[in-house]
């Protein structure tokens, strides 16, 4: 197979390329043979693959957490880490999942570390994770890291599905409230209009408003229905497009719609997993750069580039977070005491924890607060339909 690798010479120059090994310790024994040392060898991914096939596929966060959860108890229980992975490949349902952890056994018991192995499969298990673990190896203390790995990613998982379960109700109301309102103005209000014209009745002003809306609508439903489907596609390319994201991820933090639950959301996933990945014992730096390439915002990523450029220059990380309007108020004081005190790790997990609840509490209060008003408005609109249809039939029915 072909793998990418950065290696150093005896010269202390860096080189990179591409070579042809049966594993990553044939790779390694063969970058030595020309007088080479591997910093680090993973799958080689061409041009063309990356523009024009799909993205390597990738485990999801629950695989994730159940991966490192299970290798935490048998690491516990006595097995070595080879028997571990086989034990854990041997029961995977998922072929992803039981091919990488085959081919990661394999490369151990050729003699390659469990932290290079982990490495090169970086593209499926994601470069925050393998770097965690490769550091927790590398520092002899692999099973604590699995521990403190594993309760950030239930943490997270805790926490996608608290922000999930807040805004799948209103999304579901908004839904049924649109759905039942094209049903009354499609296929209830028409039949309405013909008693009035077999009746020869002139309707109020407000019926003749709606009976003419539902006339309309019933005429161009379909070019409505495909001109939503165009912009749920036009919105669908936008999210493609870098300047887009950038946009959408500026405006989350600093709308007067979104800032209050969007900023310690963010604030608390973030720094739960800086806390996390330096109590691995990963430096300052490395944990910055990692913290950077894992997020998906790129305000936060900005931050992190911004941070490491700070940490390399000798400046202390509350400088740069203190003028930062989107972080929470108050956290440049807590990292400048956690600076003072040598426990950054251990502040930064608090910090992550405190306002991931006061995130996950605010979007509950605004997902309570959208319920009723959502109903309200169907129920007003409701009312007004059923209104202005049924009181003149009733006026009608007692004149004569």
């Amino acid at each position: 197979m072909l793998l990418a690798y950065k290696a150093r010479g005896i010269d202390g120059q860096l080189s990179q390329g591409v070579l042809e090994a049966d594993s990553i310790r044939d790779a390694q024994i063969k970058l030595r043979q020309k007088g080479q040392f591997a910093l680090s060898i993973e799958k080689h991914v061409s041009l063309i693959q990356t523009q024009w096939l799909s993205r390597p596929k990738r485990l999801s966060r629950s695989q994730l957490f159940f991966l490192t959860t299970q290798l935490n108890f048998l690491l516990s229980s006595g097995l070595d880490l080879s028997q571990a992975i086989a034990s854990i490949a041997s029961e995977a349902t998922d072929p992803l999942l039981r091919n990488v952890l085959t081919r990661i056994n394999e490369e151990i018991k050729s003699g390659c570390s469990f932290a290079t192995a982990i490495t090169a499969e970086s593209q499926i298990f994601g470069e925050t994770f393998a770097a965690t673990i490769a550091a927790g190896e590398e520092s002899g203390h692999l099973n604590d890291v699995l521990g403190h790995l594993r309760e950030y990613l239930e943490k997270d998982i805790h926490l996608l599905h608290a922000i999930r379960t807040a805004l799948a109700y209103p999304l579901m109301l908004l839904i049924v409230t649109t759905g039942v309102l094209m049903a009354l103005f499609l296929f209830v209000l028409p039949q309405f209009a013909s008693v009035f014209e077999q009746i020869g009745r002139v309707p109020p002003l407000l019926t003749q408003c709606l009976l003419s809306l539902s006339e309309a609508l019933s005429l161009i439903w379909a070019s409505l229905l495909v001109s939503v489907i165009l912009v749920a596609l036009a919105i669908y390319s936008l999210t493609k497009l870098r300047s887009f994201r950038e946009w959408q991820h500026h405006f989350g933090l600093t709308s007067p719609l979104t800032r209050s639950y969007m900023r310690p959301l963010l604030a608390g996933r973030s720094f739960t997993l800086l806390g996390t990945i330096l109590q691995s014992g990963i430096p300052m730096l490395t944990a910055l750069r990692l913290c950077a390439r894992a997020s998906k915002n790129h305000v936060y990523r900005l931050m992190y580039q911004k941070l490491e450029e700070d940490v390399l220059a000798g400046r202390s990380l509350s400088s740069r977070i203190s003028t930062l309007s989107f972080l929470p108020n108050g956290l440049s004081s807590l990292v400048t005491t956690a600076e003072r005190t040598g426990e950054l790790s251990s502040v930064f997990l608090a910090i992550g924890e405190h306002y991931e609840k006061e995130g996950q509490r605010r979007l509950q209060f605004i997902s309570r607060l959208v319920e009723p008003i959502m109903i309200s408005v169907m129920g007003a609109i409701t009312f007004i339909v059923v209104a202005s249809i049924v009181l003149p039939l009733l006026d009608l029915t007692s004149v004569r």
